[in-house]
């Protein structure tokens, strides 16, 4: 089984018919698949207070809390990251037959989405890069500051970055990340100081999820997405789901021709991308559609 981890807001709440749904994962698959079963124990002792830094997009910045941080200057070239500084400790989640969640971490600290405008690629790849560039005046930068946990207020150190949740991303803020690392690493390593951790990153199952994804059909990707490109280019042809079924069955030079031997279920595949994506019945065809197929063919081009 592989597993992916993806960053999330802290929210897990009633949703869809179910219950203690990850929120965060609601576009992601439905209600029943996104449910968080277990929460940390609050004897385990916290991890060594960590700074991560990771690379993403505006939309991810958005989803994570972080909704106006690309300001006006978007015109400009501009790259989006953000640092996880936390202390965290994993839940212990039994295996559940619906759920995709198979693991997630809480944390206390904060997250800092940081955007890079006018700067170089190879200057974005650090945090201390983009610190760096800005005292020089190469480029200009943005960030936002969002606290996780309850209990922050014991942190001292934390108040410049506390009282200035936005602002520029300079060497100066990263002196002031430096320190409230060495006394969130103090209060939770050392001391385990009793605060509330929140959720902040849950692992997906790889596997399942392309079990939803496929309607049931396949737990391999690349069979889902052979499958479906396939459905898509009879589509864009005019056909309906039973006529590409039958077009593929007579050998069809589209139809996807697995390399181990073990063919999957395309037909399943092909039925379940007319019935579920374009809304269409086995004999109907796409007549109506070909405006919006014609954009899903030609994408990125």
């Amino acid at each position: 089984m592989g597993t992916f981890t993806v960053p999330v807001l802290p929210y897990v709440a009633p949703y869809g018919g179910a219950s203690k749904v990850v929120l965060s994962l609601a576009d992601v698959a439905p209600a029943k698949n996104i449910c968080l079963s277990a929460f940390p124990d609050e004897n385990l002792s916290y991890q060594n207070a960590k700074l991560q830094f990771f690379h993403t997009d505006a939309a991810m910045l958005a989803s994570l809390g972080f909704p106006g941080v690309a300001d006006s200057r978007v015109n400009a070239k501009f790259f989006c990251s953000y640092l996880d500084l936390m202390a965290t400790k994993k839940a212990r989640i039994e295996p559940d037959a619906d759920s995709i969640v198979t693991g997630a971490t809480f944390g206390v600290g904060f997250r800092m989405a940081i955007v890079a405008y006018g700067m170089d690629a190879s200057v974005t790849s650090s945090f201390s890069g983009i610190a760096a560039s800005a005292k020089l005046g190469i480029g200009s930068t943005s960030y936002q500051i969002l606290p996780i946990g309850g209990g922050l207020e014991v942190l001292r150190t934390a108040k410049p970055l506390i009282t200035n949740l936005t602002g520029d991303f300079t060497i100066e803020t990263l002196e002031a990340i430096g320190a409230v690392q060495h006394e969130l690493a103090q209060l939770y390593v050392n001391k385990n100081t009793r605060m509330t951790p929140e959720l902040v990153s849950v692992d997906i199952d790889i596997d399942k999820l392309a079990w939803i994804y496929s309607g049931g059909k396949s737990e391999d990707y690349m069979h889902i997405l052979q499958g479906q490109h396939y459905a898509l280019q009879r589509a864009y042809r005019g056909e309906s789901s039973n006529e590409a079924i039958g077009h593929g069955k007579d050998g069809g030079a589209l139809w996807p021709v697995p390399d181990d031997g073990a063919a999957p279920d395309y037909e399943g595949i092909v039925q379940d991308f007319y019935s579920r994506i374009l809304k269409l019945e086995a004999d109907e065809k796409p007549a109506a559609l070909q405006k919006q197929i014609q954009l899903m063919v030609s994408a990125g081009d």
